[in-house]
């Protein structure tokens, strides 16, 4: 083996020895690590003391701040390693600490800390669409609404339309693919439009979405002062809406689409305290009236979530008017609400109570109709007391029946009945001819009209044929007999106070066969009341002076055969209630055929269509008590159920009642009326009573406050006779 040449190994250099000063040299970076945690901790509590808009400047800027400044001084710390070393730098491992403290605390900073997050908008929201939706983000956490980082979004819903997990069918490329497109979608409450954006193109399925307007085609709705909600992601050319108009809750706004930043089609809603997009703070909101896998939630706010790339967040669907009201319960709201707001102590019931004004800050009624309501309500009262046995309606039937004989004895004028009468010293505001009885004690309205005598008479026979014993069925009598005895006396006219014909009281032969064959209807009905309540020769004898006049043939006519909007539903009311007598006491085949062909033209109507077709309970119900007809039935059922609260009341009342018996109501959206035919009843407006309503004539707004308010007896008659009959069960 060749000899190995030896070669010298260089000398190890020595190792420095370690220098205690760098192992406690403090560089920069370290001397600003300090100065990070304490503005990192200033930030933090200055955010969670919820400052209001200062806070949005210190989320938009300060996190992010906080995150270059900690990478930036991370890198700095490397020109410094040198010192290790010498040994582990303690103020470097102090510095570190410091700087990772501030890297792992950074998602405290999740959600953003809204000053609103404990004060939740007052407001009543609906859900935007009538379709069964998915909740894709909304809630208060990250988790399930990405929106939280956003300070005026933090509360932000993104709503979805799924079907089996998904929001399209096919492969999801197209928008028309999409449930939710082109859904039209409502006002999710009443306010005043402040903004109404339209022209944003729609952004086609995976399409570049940067730098579009993030809300895209939207409306914002005020709906309270510094409460501005934004409804976004709406189709080009679908807003229906301008600024500065003013909308109800579940009017049409426009139409899903996918204009903006948008990844798909759906509904964007956020509430925030300021005008502007990006310059408000969040502001946490309820949805009202709506069921959530089946169950009806009154408020809430459902949450959102994403999982194995489909929705799983809350589904739910917007519940109309109602809803979670049985017949029995609304029947119930409308009992407590008339007997606490609008019987009078004597009995009377009076129609629109007017609320309180700066002007008039006592509460008052219109009382042109007490008479007629208070007869309707002796009727409503005796069937409840039928139905149920409670002593309570007889009480109250009996109240009502009472209060028809002093509307009589109050004009002191033999057989004049008085529109209505009140205590002098009651907070008053009435229009109408009023006097003051000769004691000065009460005031009365007069010019009384046929409408007023018809539902007195009614009310009359339905408490005297099923409650009043001997003595009152000869009181009731005695009242109906002077109404009966000075109509006769005068020619078949009602002659008021000052010995004048009133305008609407005339049942003479000539007036009746040439002008308003309906009033021969309502002359019989008095005069057969009359007879049934007192016995009387003379009121058999006129009842058949009538007959020979030719009066029940010319009844037949009672209804005009005219065309569905021009119909005058009040007196479909008043051939209703003069019939329901006749029928039930007339027992003679050749007289009552002429009232059997009157209620068969009312209800089918002729050459133009009747009542059969509107879905009206109450001649429904009659109609079926007369002929056994039950094909009409299950549509007056779903009018009783439909019959919105806010057809009567404020949206004030309904949330007093809603919070004090424990149910729900969402305003029905409006749409918009299509076709000829009559509306459903959660569609027709305001109105002291949906009865008397032409259901062909969308009529008053109900969706805003009014300055009246009226009560439930159109419903409670309905409800009442038909539950007395069997054609209502308790559970329905």
């Amino acid at each position: 083996m060749p000899d190995r040449q030896y070669q010298r190994r260089r000398p190890l250099r020595p190792l420095p020895r370690p220098d205690p000063a760098e192992r406690r040299a403090v560089d920069g970076w370290v001397r600003v690590v300090p100065a990070v945690l304490v503005a990192h901790v200033l930030l933090f509590a200055t955010l969670w003391a919820r400052p209001g808009h200062l806070a949005l400047w210190l989320w938009y800027v300060g996190p992010i701040v906080l995150a270059l400044t900690t990478a930036i001084l991370l890198v700095l710390s490397l020109r410094s390693a040198y010192r290790w070393k010498h040994g582990a730098n303690v103020w470097h491992l102090l510095a570190y600490a410091g700087l990772f403290a501030v890297i792992f605390t950074l998602p405290v900073y999740d959600p953003y800390p809204s000053s609103y997050d404990e004060r939740p908008s007052e407001a009543a929201f609906r859900l935007p669409l009538d379709e069964p939706l998915t909740v894709a983000w909304g809630g208060a956490t990250s988790d399930v609404n990405y929106h939280v980082y956003l300070p005026d979004q933090r509360w932000a819903y993104d709503l979805v339309v799924t079907r089996d997990g998904s929001t399209f069918a096919n492969d999801g490329a197209a928008l028309d693919d999409y449930y939710a497109y082109g859904l039209p979608v409502y006002a999710p409450a009443p306010g005043v439009v402040f903004a109404s954006h339209d022209g944003e193109p729609e952004v086609q399925i995976g399409d570049e979405r940067w730098g579009l307007a993030g809300l895209g085609n939207h409306v914002g709705i005020e709906v309270a002062p510094d409460e501005y909600l934004f409804v976004g992601h709406l189709q080009p050319g679908s807003v229906a809406v301008s600024a500065g108009e003013r909308v109800t809750a579940g009017q049409l706004l426009g139409r899903v689409g996918n204009s903006g930043n948008s990844s798909e089609p759906h509904v964007h809603l956020h509430l925030q305290d300021a005008p502007r997009p990006y310059f408000g703070e969040g502001i946490p909101f309820h949805f009202h009236g709506y069921r959530h896998e089946g169950r009806l939630v009154a408020r809430g706010m459902p949450e959102g979530g994403f999982r194995d790339g489909l929705y799983n967040g809350a589904r739910i669907v917007h519940v109309h008017a109602s809803d979670d009201l049985t017949l029995a319960a609304k029947a119930r709201l409308f009992d407590v609400d008339l007997a606490e707001r609008f019987l009078a102590a004597d009995g009377q019931v009076r129609v629109r109570r007017r609320l309180p004004t700066a002007d008039q800050p006592h509460v008052t009624y219109n009382m042109s109709d007490t008479a007629y309501m208070t007869g309707l309500y002796c009727a409503a009262q005796t069937w409840r007391y039928l139905a149920t046995g409670e002593p309570e309606a007889a009480a109250r039937a009996r109240a009502a029946s009472s209060a028809l004989r002093h509307l009589v004895a109050v004009t002191g004028r033999p057989g004049l009945l008085a529109r209505a009468s009140a205590p002098v010293d009651e907070p008053w505001l009435d229009d109408g001819t009023w006097r003051v009885t000769a004691d000065g004690g009460r005031r009365w309205r007069g010019n009384v009209s046929s409408d007023q005598v018809d539902a007195m008479m009614f009310g009359l026979y339905v408490y005297g044929a099923h409650i009043a014993d001997d003595a009152e069925r000869a009181a009731l009598g005695a009242t109906a007999a002077e109404v009966v005895d000075a109509v006769v006396a005068n020619d078949l006219r009602i002659i008021g106070y000052d010995g004048q014909p009133t305008r609407w009281g005339r049942y003479h032969p000539t007036y009746v066969a040439d002008e308003e064959p309906m009033n021969a209807l309502l002359m019989l009905q008095m005069v057969k009341v009359a007879e049934a309540l007192t016995g009387l020769p003379r009121f058999t004898q006129e009842y058949e002076r009538l007959l020979d006049l030719g009066y029940a043939r010319i009844g037949e006519g009672a209804r005009r055969d005219r065309p569905p909007r021009e119909a005058n539903h009040s007196d479909d009311v008043l051939i209703a209630l003069a019939l329901y007598p006749l029928l039930e006491l007339e027992q003679d085949p050749a007289i009552r055929v002429h009232y059997e062909r009157a209620a068969d033209r009312w209800f089918h109507g002729g050459a133009h269509p009747g009542i059969d077709v509107e879905a009206n309970p109450l001649a429904t119900f009659l109609h079926r008590h007369w002929t056994g007809d039950e094909s009409y039935d299950a549509a007056a059922l779903d009018t009783l159920r439909g019959v919105p609260l806010d057809m009567k009341w404020n949206p004030d009342t309904i949330a007093a009642y809603s919070r004090r018996f424990g149910f729900s109501f969402t305003p029905a959206p409006v749409l918009p009326q299509e076709g000829e035919g009559p509306l459903p009843i959660a569609q027709r407006g305001r109105t002291w009573s949906f009865l008397v309503h032409n259901p062909y004539h969308r009529g008053g707004d109900r969706l805003t406050a009014a300055p009246f308010e009226t009560n439930g007896l159109d419903y409670l008659l309905s409800y009442w006779f038909g539950r007395a009959h069997g054609m209502i069960q308790l559970t329905d």
